[in-house]
């Protein structure tokens, strides 16, 4: 696995605003390679109380073979996010991502016949991200917010009734928080 994650960030006044720019990627880069395959192997069920079992037994009873699997997966992502001081009371997040998603599983069995070859159809997202925060005293905040998320399915074989849609969230939050009695009282 090779991971690469380069950011930037700055504070910028824009008309009267305050903004906190944070610029970034995130390079990941992952590969697992089995050359010889994989065995899988099942005995068959025994009683706790009374139990017989034959290891020999479990040998015959391959329940996955491959000559070789690989699997890849990579991500390249770029990202922007402002968070902005309105005034003292009010401030604002806003953000925005680039995701692309390489996966790839691949296996071949003893016969060198191609049993698995799955790859996601749908493999980028643009995720949003927005919030704004009141605080009418500091010991007090009132918050809403959304983000939206997106992975890719690992499975897709079509064998295996793929290719399936990607998971995707949509997530709203409004809150509170407070604290008082010189932070002995938090509630939420």
């Amino acid at each position: 696995t090779t991971t690469i994650n380069p950011f930037v960030s700055g504070t910028v006044r824009v008309l009267g605003t305050a903004h906190r720019i944070t610029a970034g990627a995130d390079i990941s880069y992952n590969r697992s390679n089995y050359p010889r395959g994989i065995r899988s192997y099942a005995a068959d069920p025994f009683l706790i109380n009374a139990p017989s079992y034959d290891p020999a037994a479990a040998e015959t009873a391959n329940t996955w073979s491959s000559a070789w699997e690989k699997f890849t997966y990579n991500t390249a992502a770029g990202y922007v996010q402002d968070h902005i001081t309105i005034t003292d009371q009010l401030k604002a997040l806003l953000g925005l991502r680039y995701t692309n998603y390489f996966m790839r599983y691949k296996a071949i069995n003893d016969a060198g016949e191609v049993t698995n070859d799955e790859r996601p159809e749908l493999t980028e997202s643009l995720t949003p991200r927005a919030g704004l925060v009141y605080q009418p005293w500091t010991t007090t905040s009132v918050y809403i917010d959304y983000n939206r998320g997106f992975i890719p399915q690992y499975s897709n074989e079509r064998i295996y009734g793929g290719p399936f849609d990607p998971e995707t969230s949509h997530q709203f939050e409004l809150g509170y928080k407070g604290s008082y009695l010189d932070t002995r009282l938090r509630p939420t």
